[in-house]
């Protein structure tokens, strides 16, 4: 089956089956990006798990992939803004000051009516 067309469940259990390794979680992200908004609030829950597993075992390598960034992005689309504040210190920490880690973390920061936090930080 080509990972265009998978379900999210399916995508989830490539990433499991692959013992959580982060280099596998680029192949399947523009169908995650896809499928995040469509998805049920137990799989959104699953895709968390799934990513906070995958985050645990990583290192890096001095890749040019945002891995910190992506995982942000992903929790923040899924509502789990809190959860994604968490990352994007880590992007900052090996990618630098950019001003889509700013726009996300506002976003966030926005939708936890926390607008003050993110002045200070």
């Amino acid at each position: 089956m080509h990972m265009a067309k998978m379900s999210l469940k399916e995508l989830i259990a490539i990433l499991r089956m692959s013992t959580y390794d982060s280099t596998k979680f680029k192949n399947p992200l523009p169908r995650l990006k896809q499928l995040i908004t469509q998805v049920s609030f137990a799989e959104r829950n699953r895709l968390a798990q799934t990513i906070h597993q995958i985050w645990n075992i990583y290192f890096t390598l001095n890749e040019s992939f945002d891995f910190a960034y992506e995982i942000g992005g992903i929790l923040y689309y899924q509502g789990f803004s809190r959860e994604a504040l968490e990352y994007f210190p880590y992007s900052i920490n090996l990618f630098g000051h950019t001003a889509d880690v700013y726009y996300n973390r506002a976003l966030c920061y926005y939708q936890l009516r926390g607008d003050s936090l993110f002045l200070k930080r």
